[in-house]
């Protein structure tokens, strides 16, 4: 049996070797048809009343016909295997090891995408993810995203060392202005005395030789 599948893989490989590019007829001549535009290639069945590709004229473009299809056996197969397509981990339930093959939905999240994946690893379930390049993968991921987290937050502790070294030499400025403010003011407050003082001096003597 699995020979017989194995040929029929390499049958349909074979076949879509062969198998040519359908578009719609006239395609090359305007650009709403297709011309340098490859979104608007598309295959449309000719309905013309003297269209050559409709009556299969030889060296005109071909026309899908059932002849180029894959074999019955392995239409619609990954390998030979029958895709089921998995959104929870309950859905690997309907999965046969020998039959089927886990199609990962491209709707998931990485966290749930990890989780299923190390459950088809443990069953031994196939997919179409290689499980153990992608957790690889992902943990480089993981670690890069830590050392960056690390970084920013050795350089916001840096900024804010810095912003508390530059508020401690302000604080410290502030304090030496107001120091050298009392200094000042004690200056005057001193020079102020003295001068009283000798002005006391000079007037003394003076009462005294007008008392005499």
């Amino acid at each position: 049996m699995e020979e017989e599948i194995e040929r029929k893989i390499k049958e349909r490989e074979r076949k879509k070797k062969r198998k040519p590019k359908y578009i719609r007829q006239d395609w090359w001549k305007k650009s709403r048809l297709g011309k340098g535009r490859k979104k608007k290639q598309k295959w449309r069945r000719p309905k013309g009343r003297h269209s050559k590709v409709r009556e299969r004229r030889k060296g005109k473009p071909k026309r899908p016909e059932v002849g180029y299809g894959s074999p019955k056996e392995v239409k619609g197969t990954i390998n030979g295997l029958r895709p089921i397509i998995i959104r929870n981990l309950k859905d690997l339930e309907k999965v046969d090891k020998e039959k089927d093959i886990a199609i990962i939905s491209s709707n998931l999240g990485k966290k749930k995408k990890i989780e299923i994946l190390k459950k088809c690893l443990e069953i031994g379930i196939k997919t179409n993810i290689n499980i153990e390049k992608f957790l690889k993968r992902v943990e480089e991921e993981r670690k890069v995203k830590e050392s960056k987290k690390e970084k920013v937050i050795e350089e916001k502790e840096k900024e804010e060392r810095e912003e508390k070294e530059k508020i401690k030499e302000k604080e410290k400025e502030e304090i030496e202005k107001e120091i050298e403010k009392e200094k000042e003011e004690l200056k005057k407050v001193v020079k102020e005395k003295r001068e009283k003082i000798s002005k006391a001096k000079e007037v003394k003597p003076f009462r005294m030789s007008l008392e005499k």
